[in-house]
């Protein structure tokens, strides 16, 4: 991306809070999108087989990262724990 100067959004620089963006966008590269916090077609255009898998990777981490967050504070009962 850098050889077409497309640089990085200005609100994001550092952190990376972008990366939810650009695995949306890797993983689910059909979904209808009418804004897009990035580039959409550059995303598209530049996305390699490994960053795909890397995009499936973040996504299911971090919906089983949720899951089991609902599932101690469902089944465990945070009040014995936190005691």
């Amino acid at each position: 991306m850098a050889k077409e100067v497309i640089d990085p959004p200005i609100w994001d620089k550092g952190i990376g809070v972008r990366i939810v963006a650009y695995a949306g966008i890797i993983a689910f590269p059909n979904l209808k999108r009418h804004t897009s916090l990035v580039n959409i077609e550059a995303t598209k255009r530049f996305t390699r087989e490994k960053d795909k898998k890397l995009a499936w990777l973040y996504i299911i981490s971090v919906a089983s990262f949720f899951i089991v967050l609902i599932v101690f504070y469902l089944f465990l009962e945070p009040d014995k724990i936190l005691r």
